[in-house]
């Protein structure tokens, strides 16, 4: 058949045009990310329908839509059961499903739903060999109950895991690393504040971590937070 005949081919190429044609990365097209998530439908493909929830979610993200956002996130986290753990299309899907949702949880305020699906990835075939990432995705909304002493035990054991792995540029996990800076922030540990602080600049390898884009955010809230806690 045509390419244009082949339904999954369609779905991926709807999802490429959708992610390519802002020219930034992480900002999806709207529109185009809901054409591609109907042709991902129509395949029937759930690693196609996955990617194509990525988009969507990423889209809604930008356009300040948080709970539609999270919404489509637990869309996404329906089919990771359907997601074939022998396909290796399907690695990458499995991960940042798990990844997003913990993540997005945590921005929505449901802390633990949160820890939920942190605790889900530690058992994943797929994720279980990413010690550090499993480890991280709990350090967040630990630290935002108030369990300062679990949030920063696993933030270290992330970090010695980070150093096992061979220190690779690992975005991912620094909001964890950002969340263990405000555990001792507000534990008026200053020493510790400014060891964190330093861990993650290492992790992102960057000397202004907090205008790379997955951390401004989080970043910026704790630094107030901590401000607000010391009366400045």
């Amino acid at each position: 058949a045509a390419p244009s005949d082949d339904p999954g081919v369609a779905a991926l190429l709807a999802a490429a045009r959708a992610w390519n044609a802002t020219g930034e990365k992480d900002s999806p097209d709207p529109e185009l990310a809901a054409e591609a998530l109907a042709e991902a439908r129509q395949a029937d493909d759930p690693v196609l329908i996955s990617g194509a929830l990525a988009a969507a979610v990423a889209a809604a993200r930008e356009a300040g839509q948080l709970r539609e956002s999270y919404r489509l996130i637990q869309e996404r986290a329906l089919l990771l059961d359907r997601l074939p753990r022998h396909d290796p299309r399907a690695g990458a899907e499995i991960v940042d499903t798990l990844h997003a949702a913990a993540d997005s949880a945590a921005i929505i305020g449901d802390l633990p739903a949160a820890l939920a699906s942190a605790r889900r990835g530690q058992g994943d075939s797929i994720v279980i060999g990413r010690h550090e990432l499993t480890l991280g995705m709990e350090v967040v909304p630990l630290v935002l109950q108030g369990k300062f002493d679990d949030a920063l035990d696993h933030a270290a054991d992330m970090w010695d895991e980070w150093q096992r792995e061979g220190r690779p540029i690992s975005r991912w996990i620094a909001p964890a690393s950002y969340a263990a800076v405000l555990a001792h922030g507000l534990r008026g540990d200053e020493q510790g504040r400014q060891l964190w602080l330093a861990r993650v600049s290492e992790l992102v390898s960057s000397s202004d971590p907090t205008a790379i884009r997955g951390l401004a955010g989080f970043a910026a809230f704790a630094d107030a937070r901590i401000a607000l806690h010391r009366g400045d």
